[in-house]
C-alpha cells in the first residue's frame, strides 16, 4: 500500500515538472518560496552569509567577514528588518539598531554603551524583492 502511494506520488511530481518545462504551468515568483537555512561562502570555504527563511519570508540572517568572524545579524520579520546588530573583527558588539524602538545605540572598545541616538527613518527598512 505504501509503495503504490510513493509510486503515485512520483508520477505526480513528474507530470508536474514536465508542465512546468513545458511552460504549460507557469509558476510566479511568489508562488516559489525559500524556507529553511539557505548559506554562501567566501572562496576560502568560511561562511559569507547564513539566512533563514520561513514560507518565503526572511526572518534572519547573519553576514560574516572573511575570517569567519560576525560582520552582522539582522532579525527580520513579515520583509522588514526589526533589529541590527554590527560587530568589530575582534568580535565585540560595535552597534544595536532598533527599528522597532527607531534608537541605534553605539559601543566603546569595552562593550559599554557609548551613546544611543534616534534613527531618523520613518519606518523599518523593506527588504528589496
Amino acid at each position: 500500500m505504501k509503495l503504490e502511494r510513493a509510486k503515485s506520488h512520483i508520477r505526480l511530481g513528474c507530470i508536474l515538472l514536465c508542465l512546468l518545462c513545458s511552460g504549460v504551468l507557469p509558476l510566479s515568483a511568489e508562488q516559489i518560496h525559500k524556507h529553511g537555512v539557505y548559506k554562501t561562502f567566501y572562496s576560502n570555504g568560511k561562511a559569507r552569509e547564513v539566512s533563514w527563511y520561513k514560507k518565503g519570508s526572511l526572518v534572519r540572517r547573519k553576514v560574516f567577514y572573511e575570517d569567519g568572524t560576525l560582520l552582522r545579524e539582522e532579525f527580520w520579520n513579515k520583509d522588514r528588518m526589526e533589529l541590527k546588530r554590527g560587530y568589530t573583527p575582534q568580535g565585540r558588539r560595535s552597534y544595536v539598531r532598533n527599528y522597532k524602538t527607531k534608537k541605534m545605540t553605539l559601543y566603546n572598545e569595552d562593550g559599554s554603551v557609548k551613546r544611543v541616538v534616534p534613527l531618523k527613518l520613518q519606518a523599518p527598512w523593506k527588504r528589496p524583492e
